[in-house]
C-alpha cells in the first residue's frame, strides 16, 4: 500500500500559496498622515474595563514571541 502525502503532496500545497501584493522599502512609503494634520479633531481612545485582561494577555504573548524569535530589526 502506498502512503499518501510525501514530497509530491507538499509540493502541490506550496504551489497553491501565492504571495499577494509587493513589499516596498520603508524609505519609499509615504507618511500615514500629512504633515499639517489637525490633531485637535482626534478623539481619545476609550478602552473598556473588560478589555484589560485581553490586552494584558496580548502584550504577554507578543513579548513571548519576540523573545522566542529575535527579529533582525530588534
Amino acid at each position: 500500500m502506498k502512503e499518501s502525502g510525501g514530497v509530491e503532496a507538499q509540493s502541490t500545497v506550496r504551489k497553491g500559496k501565492k504571495k499577494r501584493g509587493s513589499r516596498t522599502n520603508t524609505d519609499e512609503k509615504e507618511p500615514l498622515l500629512p504633515a499639517d494634520y489637525d490633531f485637535d479633531s482626534v478623539r481619545p481612545i476609550e478602552v473598556k474595563d473588560d478589555w484589560a485582561p485581553r490586552i494584558d494577555e496580548l502584550e504577554y504573548r507578543l513579548q513571548d514571541l519576540r523573545s522566542r524569535y529575535q527579529l533582525p530589526w530588534d
